[in-house]
């Protein structure tokens, strides 16, 4: 049984426990029996294929939900960092197999939350959560619409500049740091490491843009500012 101080504060973070009290969290998970489980760098913690029941909130680390194609390339289509919540989709779903995978890319702790116990649950938190659960999906959705917008450009520039510019309106200015590796990026976009990496080079020495490691400066030439 999970009630820990530490675990309630992080979840009070969380879109999904929005607006609920201490109170009524603790309550919550005393009552629906949530499970910590962790897990070493590499290792999956959704497999392709497998059944996906519950709910994960990452509690510490990060993970990426991946999808490998018919050749065996690795596609991320999220990252998950700490305080995220994944799976929340396949276990509304009652997936019998899930499409994607979550892989561990440092050591992970997960809080697993039966979607079954949410449902039976009747405590005062109860609608708080389930509005919450709506309004995660729907973020998530909002995302995905995004990432399909900027993997169906048509060249490895545009690709890249969609996304680039997404991240400037996140950031609220033209300088900006991504969650990923450049390996991970092109892994993200759906293209390939070395196609991108040229094309990278090409934009910075044209002045579109300037980077170091993962921060970037997408400038007023690569017209994609407002």
């Amino acid at each position: 049984m999970i009630f820990m101080q530490e675990y309630i504060t992080l979840l009070k973070k969380t879109v999904l426990f929005k607006n609920l009290t201490e109170t009524e969290i603790k309550d919550f998970l005393q009552k629906t029996y949530p499970v910590i489980k962790k897990y070493k760098k590499d290792s999956f913690i959704i497999n392709a294929g497998g059944e996906v029941t519950e709910i994960c909130v990452l509690t510490q680390g990060k993970c990426h939900i991946i999808k490998e194609d018919l050749s065996g390339a690795r596609n991320i289509v999220a990252e998950v960092t700490g305080g995220d919540i994944f799976a929340e989709a396949l276990a509304c779903a009652g997936v019998k197999r899930s499409p994607v995978a979550v892989r561990a890319v440092m050591d992970c702790s997960v809080l697993m939350l039966r979607f079954a116990n949410l449902l039976t649950y009747e405590g005062g938190g109860k609608n708080k959560i389930l509005n919450n659960l709506v309004t995660l999906l729907a973020r998530k959705n909002v995302f995905l619409n995004n990432k399909i917008e900027h993997i169906c450009k048509r060249t490895i520039r545009e690709k890249l500049l969609s996304y680039f510019y997404e991240r400037k309106l996140e950031s609220g200015g033209s300088k900006f740091s991504i969650p990923f590796s450049k390996t991970d990026l092109a892994d993200f976009l759906f293209i390939d490491r070395s196609a991108m990496s040229r094309e990278l080079s090409n934009m910075k020495k044209e002045g579109l843009i300037d980077f170091d490691g993962s921060f970037f400066i997408i400038n007023k030439k690569a017209g994609y500012i407002d």
